[in-house]
Order: structure tokens, then sequence, then C-alpha cells
């Protein structure tokens, strides 16, 4: 692709590494790891958790805790363990009764959450539950060195680049200014970091609280990979409200109730699984699946002719003058492309991941010569009619001039949809507002605190 095809690309519609995998002991099956479960009420100063344990003693002598609940009204909970290993928690939440059963299966615990009450009202508001799952005390998985080189760099997400380990997304610092003064170091990069999952719109950076970061989880799947790159572990719910890593080899994976709550018994039933499993991303991710099966998207990539090119599944109508030049190109196992094009001194890496009425774009242009070469700078959008009674377009985002052997992120959002071309224009502007309120892009990722101490200076 010339600099001029990549800029033409832009105004005209206007590979993050993976985590190496070593593989664990091919002698220890699934039915060797199936969890060991307790429990306890743990006394810590004025308060009490209530800690589930989880062990599993094939895997490295792998332990976890999860805290039930870390809420304002959760209150101290009560357990039984059954004879069949599974634990069982009682609390009680604003007046409904929480019922959380951990179910002990090879590979896997099934965290089963069950609520109810006399007020069905009160049962409908319960919108999820925050546990905090926490990998202190395995040896092999909890922070035992730097934290952000040794615990968060080995934490991930799934993103439209696929398996992202944190340390290489964008993260934006804790914004409460005490932060700042009494540990500088703990923003510098951030230790903390929330992830908006693509099905909600990103608040943008908050007053006082931990940043939220510009990558966008595409699935509801959290997890951490062993020091030793043998092992990973994962908590996986059908869908999330959000993701979040958090200050003590924490991980939150925070469930969203929409839609499990059943009027006949006046229950809310939604269930998650936590995955312990030899490092391998893609056997995660199709086990996730299989237990969490989602809705295809209603557009779908095609390859022709050297491009790939937005078609929608419900009608016979493609994005034509979308399509994005590409010297290779093939399918992820993530459920997204991953493509190249290069052309004398320009290189371009490219993902993309169809999501609803729309695919998500994600580029990093490297300059190979030694000349720069001039990008678009800021937003760049479009759209036209691309069948009967249909539209489509496109906004991009740029970052200037690119210097010899440097490298710039690029982002799009393209988008094919039954109605006028106004009303897509209109879809493009709500994303083009919703990036400017997250924050910038970068592929890899850095810390943004300077950027916010300066703004804060300023104002």
């Amino acid at each position: 692709m010339t600099r001029g095809m990549i800029v033409g690309l832009v105004l005209c519609c206007a590979c993050a590494p993976v985590l190496a995998q070593e593989g664990a002991d091919a002698t220890v099956d699934a039915r060797d790891l199936t969890p060991v479960l307790s429990w306890e009420n743990r006394v810590q100063g004025e308060r009490t958790f209530t800690m589930a344990q989880i062990a599993i003693p094939a895997m490295d002598d792998f332990a976890c805790e999860v805290w039930c609940y870390e809420m304002g009204d959760a209150g101290v909970g009560e357990g039984e363990m059954l004879d069949d290993g599974t634990l069982v928690l009682h609390h009680t939440m604003g007046g409904v009764a929480v019922t959380t059963s951990l179910i002990p299966e090879p590979g896997a615990v099934r965290f089963r959450v069950e609520a109810t009450g006399d007020d069905p009202e009160a049962v409908r508001r319960l919108r999820s539950v925050n546990a905090c799952w926490q990998l202190h005390e395995s040896e092999a998985f909890g922070n035992r060195g730097d934290f952000f080189e040794d615990f968060v760099s080995r934490c991930f997400i799934f993103t439209l680049r696929g398996l992202t380990v944190m340390g290489e997304t964008n993260r934006f610092p804790d914004t409460r200014w005490d932060r700042y003064t009494t540990t500088p170091e703990r923003n510098d990069p951030p230790w903390v970091q929330v992830y908006v999952p693509i099905w909600r719109r990103h608040g943008g950076q908050p007053e006082a609280f931990w940043g939220a970061s510009t990558d966008r989880p595409i699935y509801s799947l959290i997890g951490c990979v062993s020091r030793d790159g043998k092992w990973l572990t994962a908590w996986g719910w059908p869908k999330c409200s959000g993701l979040s890593q958090g200050w003590h080899d924490c991980l939150h994976a925070n469930p969203d109730f929409s839609g499990c709550y059943d009027e006949p018994t006046n229950t809310t039933t939604c269930e998650g699984r936590l995955y312990f499993m030899a490092n391998d991303p893609e056997a995660l991710l199709t086990r996730y699946l299989a237990d969490f099966p989602q809705e295809p998207a209603q557009v779908e990539i095609v390859q022709e002719a050297g491009s790939l090119m937005v078609r929608h599944r419900d009608a016979d109508v493609a994005a034509e003058g979308l399509a994005l030049p590409a010297t290779s190109a093939e399918e992820t196992y993530w459920g997204g492309w991953r493509a190249e094009t290069q052309e004398r001194d320009v290189k371009t890496t490219w993902w993309l991941y169809p999501h609803h009425e729309s695919v998500l774009i994600a580029g990093r242009i490297t300059n190979e010569g030694d000349l720069p070469f001039a990008m678009p700078d800021g937003f760049t959008r479009n759209a036209g009619v691309c069948g009967e009674g249909w539209a489509c377009g496109a906004t991009w985002e740029g970052h200037g001039p690119v210097a010899p052997g440097a490298s710039i992120a690029i982002r799009a959002i393209m988008r094919i949809s039954e109605g006028t071309v106004q009303d897509v224009l209109g879809l493009l502007a709500e994303d083009e507002a919703e990036w400017t309120r997250a924050g910038p892009y970068e592929i890899p990722g850095r810390s943004h605190t300077a950027d916010v101490l300066q703004r804060r200076e300023t104002q």
C-alpha cells in the first residue's frame, strides 16, 4: 500500500503480541484440574470478609480466593459445603436473598448466582454482584515483583486484536488526586484499570476513580497467565457490564443481570465460570463460547479481489465503497480478521471485528522509509447509499504525520444499516464523540498520566 493509497483510503472511506504459550505438562489432563473448594469468614480489623477459596493441587499448587462480595450492603455471608464438593454461600443484599453456588467441574468452577425475595422490585433492582477475585495467594500467578511488570503484564482480556495483555493496552491513571501525590509510581504506568466492553458506551475518564482504557473487550472474559507461561486462569460470564484489574492482584468481572429475571418465580439467576487450564488462549475461548454462545453480528467481513468488504447478513447489501485493500488477510480464532498491506516503505497491520451492524477496525501504520509522510489528523467521516433503503459509512481517526521508523495507530468504524445516509452519519458522529470522551488510542498502549496532570493544572 503506498502512502497515497493509505491517505486516500482514510479520506475516501473515511500485531499486538500474544503471550508466549509453552503449554502445561501433557500428562496432566482435565480430570486432574478439578478444583477443591473451601470458605471462611475472615476478620481483618473492623471488617469481616466472606472468602471462597479455590485450590487446584495438580496446577503447580494453584490457589485463589473470591471475596463474596465487595459491595456496600452485601454483609457477611454464611457458607456450607455439600457432599459433592459444592460450596454454597448465603447473603442478604437490600432485602434480597442471594444464594451463590460454586460447583466444581473438570478445569472449572461453575459460579451460579440466584436471587429472590419478598419484594419483586428489589429483586429486579439487583443488576450485578461485585466479586473480587484475588490471585495473591498463588506463587505461580500472584505478584512477586514489580506490580506492573510482574502482574499487570500477565493479565489479559480479548480485544479486536485477540488476546491482549493489559500491559500493552491503553491505560489511564487513577483520577483520585491522593493517588498522584502519595503514590505517584502507581500511576506511571497505571497499576489499575477498567475495561468497558464494546456493547457499552464509554463514559470517559472518571473524576475520581480508576482509569478506563480505550482498549475494549469483545468478550466477557478476563484472566491471567502464570509467571512461567504454562498455565492460565480466567473468569467468564455470558455478558458483563465491565471488566477491571485492581490494586492487589485482583480481577473483577461484573455480570450483567439484564434479562436474567424470571417473573413467574420472582428469581434472578445467572451463571459464570472460572477456568483453570494449560496456557492455550484458543482452547480457552473455544470452551468459553461453548459455555456461553454469543449472538452473531448482523454484518460479516468478506474477502474479494484483494480487499476486505463489509456485507449485511440479512440483505443482499454490501458496503463496496468502503473496501479495505489487503495484501494478505486471514480470519482469526477470536472472530475477526487480521490483514496486512505493504508496498515499498509503508507497512500496515489491520484488525477488524464485526459487532452488531458495524465493523470495528484498528490499524498500526509503520514508516519503514527515510522520509516522513502525511496522514490525516483527527476525524474523517463519510457515508452513502449502498442499496435501496440501506446506507453505509465510516469514520476514521488519524494522528497526523508519521516520522521515519515510527508507527502510529489508526482506528475506524464502518457501519451498514437500514435507513438513510443522515441516519448513518448521525451514528458515526456518536462514535466520534465517544472516542473523544474516552481519550486517545495507541498501539501499543502507554500511560496517560502526564496528560491528565497537565489538563488539571490548566483548569
